[in-house]
């Protein structure tokens, strides 16, 4: 797809977004805030209840802890990502707006270059990061179903067994279960895949624009051409040209200082979700090696 604005680098993040109840548009649109709303409950925050409850009832054993342990923090990374994405929208509209602008635009042919060519290396780790996902996806949701049907291997909900529902209910209501689940371990890839791709096309776009500001900045001696004209006309050349590029190094400064914001909120809880993550393996490996030991 050719873009008309630098911001068209997400228009597969939009679609996404869209589906899955974060992103209404540029423009608020009250029906969808209903639909938003009634999805994040139902596949965000039902969703995380329910992993809660597991987690409450799960055994009081090092190898059924761990792992649910694990996966809960890492839903909650996921929570924040989301939650960023809704609290921080006029901070990414705002963003948008200066990359779209006029002073950040690419109006000669080396400017529209280094675009295209940072553009299509992010739609490249777009699509392949995409793909992994949805390969990992699939194996864990779609790989079994078929070996159950193929082999009779024993079928397992995708992500736990809600240890807080007795045998009957989980049985009589599986396959409720299942696609219960499946979907919403699929929307949590998804918003991860996107939030965290889109984090780095906000910092790709910076990257663009200090490159094209050191190049203009390079060109800012005369030409061959230019030199042939009075002092006060090179004087004047010059001039126009430092301020262009002042004028771009300003608006590059607000971009910052805007990603700047947006990413700190998500990346405190990502952080600390991951360092509790790395806690909670660290002191499991020691009970394991402590009970061994005995």
């Amino acid at each position: 797809m050719s873009s008309s604005r630098q911001s068209d680098i997400f228009y597969k993040h939009f679609i996404f977004w869209k589906v899955f109840g974060l992103w209404s548009g540029r423009k608020p649109n009250k029906n969808y805030k209903y639909y938003s709303f009634i999805y994040i409950l139902i596949t965000l925050v039902i969703y995380n209840v329910l992993l809660t409850l597991n987690l409450a009832f799960t055994p009081r054993e090092i190898e059924y802890l761990i792992p649910e342990v694990i996966f809960y923090f890492t839903e909650i990374a996921v929570t924040s990502k989301v939650f960023m994405i809704i609290i921080m929208r006029d901070k990414i509209l705002e963003a948008f707006s200066l990359m779209d602008g006029e002073e950040l635009g690419s109006d000669d042919e080396n400017s529209r270059k280094i675009v295209h060519n940072a553009n299509a290396n992010y739609r490249t780790y777009w699509k392949s990061f995409a793909a992994i996902s949805h390969a990992a996806y699939l194996s864990q949701v779609l790989v079994p179903v078929v070996l159950h049907f193929i082999f009779h291997t024993k079928l397992d909900l995708p992500i736990c067994k809600y240890n807080f529902l007795n045998d009957e209910i989980r049985n009589r209501y599986f396959l409720f279960w299942f696609i219960y689940q499946s979907w919403g371990m699929y929307g949590h890839m998804i918003y991860n895949v996107t939030v965290d791709s889109f984090i780095a096309g906000l910092l790709v776009n910076a990257i663009i624009q200090l490159k094209i500001l050191n190049a203009k900045l390079s060109r800012l001696k005369l030409s061959h051409q230019e030199k042939k004209l009075s002092s006060d006309i090179q004087e004047k050349i010059q001039m126009l040209r430092l301020r262009k590029c002042l004028v771009r190094y300003d608006v590059i400064l607000k971009y910052c200082e805007i990603i700047q914001n947006i990413m700190d909120k998500t990346m405190f809880v990502v952080f600390g979700m991951s360092s509790l993550i790395i806690c909670v393996v660290l002191c499991g490996l020691l009970l394991v090696i402590i009970f061994q030991s005995r």
